[in-house]
């Protein structure tokens, strides 16, 4: 098992054994959404590991993450329960404090799928959600 540690975050996975030229695919691709911000790159690596670490066959692997700007770059991905994209723009969210709370109420779950260079990853974001938006 690997350890990586960004900015008091551990997480603990399996070695790492896709193609270094598919690292970097999801890497440019999560650059190219803003995961992380500009200085996001441990942000990307961490995602980046939860996408391509072997895991559990036929399932998908669930990243849980408190930190806005990655929650917000990996929200421009997003895809509905039938893998069809939702087009959110995070900027104007309206009566929305968040995605967590825009996907509660538009989408019926707080979390949202993406998929990157063929790979889906279901996100978790911890973030409050208001429920007195009838």
């Amino acid at each position: 098992m690997g350890c990586a540690s960004f900015e008091g975050i551990v997480q603990t996975l399996p070695p790492l054994t896709a193609p270094l030229k598919k690292q970097q695919l999801v890497l440019a691709e999560l650059e190219k959404l803003k995961v992380g911000g500009t200085g996001g790159l441990g942000d990307r690596q961490i995602v980046m590991e939860a996408l391509l670490s072997p895991g559990v066959p036929a399932t998908t692997p669930t990243l849980v993450s408190a930190d806005r700007q990655m929650i917000n770059g990996l929200a421009k991905a997003a895809k509905d329960a039938h893998g069809a994209d939702i087009e959110i723009d995070i900027s104007r969210l309206g009566r929305y404090k968040n995605v967590a709370e825009y996907f509660h109420h538009e989408h019926g779950s707080r979390a949202f799928t993406v998929e990157i260079e063929g790979h889906t990853l279901r996100i978790f974001p911890i973030q409050k959600i208001r429920g007195d938006l009838k």
